[in-house]
């Protein structure tokens, strides 16, 4: 009797035919594979050769050029020597009226290039850069005289057009070259000398005065060298008084300490980096009120905020400003591009530069944001900012130099002027009362009129600015 089990026939040819199919599967992904990877590699086979084509076509193409620019030189040679021959004789020939050479067209490259480059050296002697060249120089030399007249209170412009009054012009043009003729002599002179030479006869040539005025200053320092105790007393005593005039009556410490520095011969004029800061304050401070009053009459004259218009598409350097000046189509555009250029100049090289301060690059990055530039968004909001804060600078100087140095009567002058114009909070000089010297008591001298404890060192600054 058989025991083995009945054989489930279905079942066995059940899993048979799944193991058929799962080996045909993995017999076709196999096949995929390799015709994949054959297709690959078909593909880069064909991505060589057509590479491998094209560097052959640019080896040819280049060679080709290159036998063409072989033949172009050859054949051009004589024409490209007498070139150089035309611009040689051109710059060795005496006559400044000889015409420039013809520029040639050369079909080789090489040459063509050397000739473009040898006739844009030849372009600054021709008559025409030269005519330009004289014109520049004399438009600079008309706007420096324009400037001058414009010190010595002389309208040059016509305040209806804006442009320059010729005969006005013409009227006071050999006294303010007289002017620009001295002031080229005295800019190098010292202060004591300069304030001789104010007090002289402006009829006597600047030459003579100039003499006598060293001959004056070195007499007086002569006699300061071995004084008698009365000539120092009296001198002294003058110096009190001079400080009196510009500045009020002294209190009994500041009179003592003038007196002292007089009889040790230390009462002089700020020296050195002292003196520039104070001269440099100075012209900061007139030449931005300068700029004031021609924004107020660009302003009169276009119409209120017309010099917005202007500010913000250049970046300021003073050439374009030269040359968008010269290119100017109207009145208002030359007026309006001159502005802004005698602005870059006064705002950028005087205050930022003859100052006699030190300014970093990043100091003159914040200097820049709180008073404005030439593409600020409220240029003349921020040019009366900048006025106001040189008219305070200047103030403060002359307030912290008072009593250490001696002062000239135009800085004091000018100081109260500004004050008083721009309705700064500040006392003007000689309107201040001096506060008696307490003694140590622990209690704070009494202040200058118009100031209080907690306005002393918080003066209005521009936008931007913080008292540290």
């Amino acid at each position: 009797m058989d025991l083995q089990p009945a054989r489930n026939v279905g079942l066995e040819n059940q899993l048979q035919a799944i193991q058929l199919g799962a080996s045909l599967y993995d017999r076709a992904q196999t096949q995929k594979r390799m015709m994949e990877q054959l297709q690959m590699q078909t593909a880069d086979q064909i991505m060589r050769q057509r590479q491998f084509d094209l560097q052959n076509k640019i080896q040819s193409n280049a060679y080709a050029q290159a036998l063409e620019e072989q033949k172009f030189q050859t054949d051009e040679f004589d024409a490209f020597q007498s070139f150089n021959e035309q611009v040689a004789n051109y710059l060795n020939d005496p006559n400044i009226e000889s015409k420039m050479p013809a520029l040639p067209r050369f079909k080789s490259k090489v040459f063509n290039q050397q000739a473009i480059q040898a006739f844009r050296g030849l372009e600054q002697y021709s008559p025409r850069a030269k005519i330009l060249k004289a014109k520049e120089g004399y438009e600079k030399n008309r706007a420096d005289i324009i400037a001058e007249m414009y010190d010595m209170g002389i309208d040059v412009y016509d305040p209806a057009t804006g442009a320059v009054r010729e005969t006005v012009f013409q009227e006071n043009l050999p006294a303010a070259r007289t002017r620009i003729q001295e002031k080229s002599i005295v800019k190098d002179v010292d202060q004591e000398v300069r304030e001789e030479l104010a007090q002289l006869d402006k009829t006597i040539p600047i030459q003579e005065r100039l003499k006598t005025a060293r001959q004056k200053v070195e007499a007086r320092k002569a006699e300061r060298t071995l004084p008698s105790e009365r000539l120092k007393a009296d001198v002294a005593t003058g110096a009190i008084a001079d400080w009196e005039e510009l500045f009020g009556t002294p209190d009994s410490r500041t009179a003592s300490r003038i007196k002292g520095s007089v009889l040790q011969n230390d009462w002089k004029y700020p020296q050195q980096e002292d003196g520039r800061q104070i001269r440099g304050d100075e012209l900061t401070a007139r030449n931005s009120s300068k700029l004031i009053d021609e924004l107020n009459k660009f302003e009169q004259t276009y119409g209120k905020g017309k010099i917005q218009k202007y500010v913000g598409i250049i970046d300021g350097n003073i050439e374009e400003l030269l040359r968008r000046t010269k290119e100017a189509k109207t009145d208002e555009e030359k007026n309006a591009y001159g502005l802004l250029q005698r602005f870059q100049k006064v705002f950028n090289e005087e205050a930022f530069a003859t100052s006699g301060k030190a300014v970093t690059q990043s100091e003159g990055t914040r200097l820049k944001k709180a008073i404005g530039d030439i593409k600020s968004n409220n240029f003349a909001n921020d040019v009366n900012n900048f006025a106001n804060f040189a008219a305070e600078d200047l103030w403060n100087t002359i307030d912290s130099f008072k009593t250490k140095y001696k002062v000239t009567p135009e800085q004091v002058k000018l100081a109260n002027e500004l004050v008083t114009r721009y309705k700064l909070p500040l006392a003007p000089f000689g309107q201040q009362r001096q506060s008696t010297p307490a003694g140590s008591t622990g209690t704070a001298p009494s202040l200058p009129a118009g100031f209080s404890s907690s306005q002393t060192n918080q003066i209005a600054l521009p936008t931007g600015w913080g008292v540290k």
